[in-house]
Parts: C-alpha cells; structure tokens; sequence
C-alpha cells in the first residue's frame, strides 16, 4: 500500500529554477512539438547571466534543453532567445504528436483547373 511519503517521493520537486540540461541547435526541434510559451525575465540580481546567455543562444543560434515543474508536473522545455528577451516553450512528448500515418486524407482527388483561375480586381 502507498501512503503519503510514498507519493510525495514520486512528486517532482518545485523550485524557480530552470536548469539547462543540455543544447541543441533551433532549427533541430521540429515545431510541430512546440507547446505554450512563456516569457522568461532574470531574478533580482541576475541580469548579468540573463543577458550572457541571451547573447550566447543568439549567437550560437542555439537553444537550452531543460525540464521545470509547473504545477506539481514536470515539463520538458526549450529557452530560446527572441528579440531582446529569453523565450522558455513547453514541448510535447513524442507520444502526444500524431504522425501523417495517422491522417485521414483524401485520395484520387481531382482539381478542375479551369474553376480555380485567380483573377486580380
């Protein structure tokens, strides 16, 4: 039997932080896992790191691989920069995302030409 103890060890833990696991280049991660986004400003004290690695992911057009907890639920994410500030987007898990396979799609489809003429006014 689980008590209490039991469920709160499984429970990940909450904190402010977001830890950068690891960095991949923008253009690897496939859109189609992008979730919600979220805008991410420095702490009291930490704008100096915050623009460091806002320069740094700018420059090297990568992004930060990370997991936070949100809502007693762990998230894996991405921090990527945008304009003048740090972007955190949530990302799916493979699971989550249908695959074309999983389509409905029309087949055999013909397109009369002469009904799609566009014309300018």
């Amino acid at each position: 039997m689980l008590d209490d103890a039991d469920f709160e060890a499984a429970s990940p833990k909450k904190s402010k932080m977001i830890e950068i696991e690891s960095f991949v280049q923008q253009e690897e991660i496939d859109d189609v896992y992008f979730e919600s986004a979220y805008f991410i400003e420095p702490d009291k004290g930490g704008g100096k790191a915050y623009q460091l690695l806002l320069q740094t992911l700018e420059k090297t057009g990568k992004a930060g691989f990370c997991r936070f907890v949100l809502r007693s639920q762990e998230n894996l994410a991405i921090v990527r920069p945008r304009e003048n500030y740090l972007l955190l987007q949530r990302l799916r898990f493979g699971d989550e995302v249908r695959t074309a396979e999983e389509l409905n799609l029309p087949t055999n489809v013909k397109i009369n030409k002469k009904r799609w003429i566009w014309r300018r006014s």
